[in-house]
């Protein structure tokens, strides 16, 4: 479990990492069901087999989202400075948890130190 001084230590970079990975599952989702559409329209021009293929693709992008999404974020960020020691934070928390789990858990603290930053000056 990350700490809350460990926390508040990489919490511009945890993030950055949050909406990086939001943005790739974004297109991740929008590409697969672009895939769904373009075997539908395989599969009424009497091409099934290539609808077949393009569908199997398309469900197995979606299939992977999660863990897709995260492995991209984490390559795009890897070389920015400070982000090594984020990493090996995360990188100890997926050995307890998947990336969704982990995605998810640093997403609800970033939510609630917001909320708590907003109560705090009003």
């Amino acid at each position: 479990m990350i700490t809350p001084e460990e926390f508040e230590l990489h919490r511009d970079r945890l993030q950055t990492l949050v909406s990086t990975v939001h943005r790739y599952t974004t297109l991740i989702v929008l590409a697969s069901f672009a895939g769904y559409g373009l075997a539908g329209w395989l599969w009424f021009g009497d091409r099934t087999m290539a609808a077949l293929l393009v569908a199997t693709a398309a469900y197995l992008v979606f299939r992977a989202f999660r863990w897709l999404s995260f492995t991209l974020a984490r390559l795009t960020l890897q070389g920015r400075a400070g982000f090594d020691a984020s990493f090996a934070l995360i990188e100890r928390e997926l050995g307890q948890a998947g990336a969704a789990a982990v995605v998810t858990a640093i997403e609800t603290r970033l939510r609630a130190a917001e909320l708590e930053q907003k109560e705090s000056h009003s």
